[in-house]
């Protein structure tokens, strides 16, 4: 795979990043303290060089990165292994029983600062191991297969004709779930002269499958385990989370009432499915491509705010500081709001936030490769969109990557309502601004 005096390098490494316990875990809307250690949460990386330039993708067992965290754990990368930031990819797998990635700079309670610095210095390192087991790559191949039965779109039209995400006891209500479903498993197979094979994934649901309140990596680092198993430890395995904002793991209109629809044997049978698929297109992949060049294109789009009623502010201001005061939302005193918990928070958060919204994407390219990540939670329809525009042999498109900012919901949820669209801080066309944004930083990278 030579090309003069150019070729293409790759390295692999990962690290254990499970903070102490006691550590807040978010998300869920409740404040849940760690308890326990059930699987320690993980951060992978796969770094590439060729010639002078570089590139790294980082995936961390994480919900998500807390305000300008990405731009620092990036900054320190950059001046650590000598690669541009607008090549490096912070992107989390927005497991619910993890930490955030800390911003060093917000105000955190102790255990959270001191945590956050040694995070930050975990991920920088985790950089350097990458780039410091650099192997020539001898071919790259691609795969794609389907993995049915195991995301679900959560987004119902029921009988009455309202929209309802995740209808937990009017399952016998349900007409139809709503909006366009990815199923597809991508994967790309990176061989190395003298180490080990890496092997990239692509699969988008949310990591939400576990629940309690012990640090768990959820269903991604079974993906992993089981698929090196399977294949006796000789390669190593990343498992991207693609567009996951209106999917999960509940087939919703099949559930019995009073089920429950959290723990470790959903995550585990997820697991099974998806490594399965991988397994199975895992030997039949394409070789790609023995392009060696790495681009990367990046761009800010402007998205308004999802508009609220100024009357309804002081309703918010209420919920939010009895929220705070009871540390959950299943208090029956939120039902006596019109709006939910949820909600109340977006409302408040876009108060003191400009008019329009500026959201970074970025993406990279090795060869044939193209790796587009954006800051949030798309829904799977922006994953298609993007995919199927790309002039690249492989695409993959991830979220919650270089930051967080919230839900990108398609037009038609805007106009059926549900959380999605409550929730999130941008106006009814974010979908639309946030695909072709990334249509074209994708085709600068030819």
């Amino acid at each position: 795979m030579e090309n003069q005096e150019k070729k293409l390098l790759a390295g692999y490494a990962e690290v254990i990043i499970t903070p102490p316990l006691g550590l807040k875990m978010p998300g869920q809307y409740s404040i849940r303290p760690a308890e326990g250690i059930t699987v320690d949460l993980k951060a992978r990386a796969v770094a590439f060089q060729s010639g002078e330039k570089k590139a790294i993708l980082l995936l961390c067992d994480a919900l998500y990165g807390r305000g300008k965290s990405a731009e620092q754990i990036r900054e320190k990368i950059a001046a650590r292994c000598g690669v541009e930031p607008e090549a490096i990819h912070v992107a989390c797998n927005h497991s619910h029983t993890a930490t955030r990635i800390l911003d060093l700079n917000e105000k955190m309670e102790e255990l959270e600062e001191i945590y956050g610095r040694r995070q930050h210095q975990m991920l920088t390192d985790l950089a350097q191991f990458a780039f410091e087991d650099l192997h020539p790559v001898t071919g790259m191949k691609k795969a794609r297969g389907e993995v049915k039965n195991v995301a679900f779109l959560r987004r119902y039209r029921m009988k009455d004709g309202t929209c309802k995400t995740n209808p937990v006891g009017h399952e016998a209500d349900i007409l139809h779930p709503l909006g366009e479903a990815d199923e597809s498993l991508q994967m790309v197979r990176i061989l190395r002269e003298g180490a080990k094979e890496i092997v990239l994934l692509n699969f988008g649901t949310h990591a939400d499958v576990v629940g309690k309140r012990n640090f768990h990596a959820d269903y991604t680092d079974f993906v992993c385990n089981y698929f090196k198993a399977a294949l006796e430890n000789k390669v190593e395995v990343i498992d991207f989370v693609g567009c996951q904002g209106d999917s999960n793991h509940v087939n919703w209109p099949k559930t019995l009432p009073g089920e429950t629809f959290k723990g470790e044997h959903f995550a585990k049978r997820m697991a099974r499915m998806i490594a399965g698929e991988a397994l199975k297109i895992y030997d039949d992949a394409e070789d790609m491509s023995d392009d060696i060049e790495i681009t990367t294109a990046s761009t800010v789009v402007k998205i308004g705010k999802n508009p609220y009623d100024p009357a309804d502010v002081p309703e918010a201001r209420e919920i939010a500081r009895l929220y705070k005061e009871l540390g959950h939302k299943k208090d029956p005193i939120f039902k006596t709001f019109k709006m939910g918990v949820p909600e109340a928070n977006r409302i408040l958060a876009n108060l003191d936030r400009p008019e329009f919204f500026d959201v970074p994407l970025s993406a990279v390219r090795i060869g044939e490769f193209a790796f587009a990540g954006i800051p949030g939670e798309p829904f799977q329809k922006i994953g298609l969109d993007i995919k199927a525009a790309s002039p690249f042999e492989m695409t993959f498109v991830t979220c919650c990557t270089n930051g967080y900012i919230g839900y990108y919901p398609t037009r038609d949820a805007f106009e059926e309502k549900g959380y999605e669209r409550s929730t999130s801080p941008f106006a009814w066309d974010c979908a639309e601004i946030v695909t072709e944004g990334c249509k074209e930083i994708i085709s600068k990278l030819k």
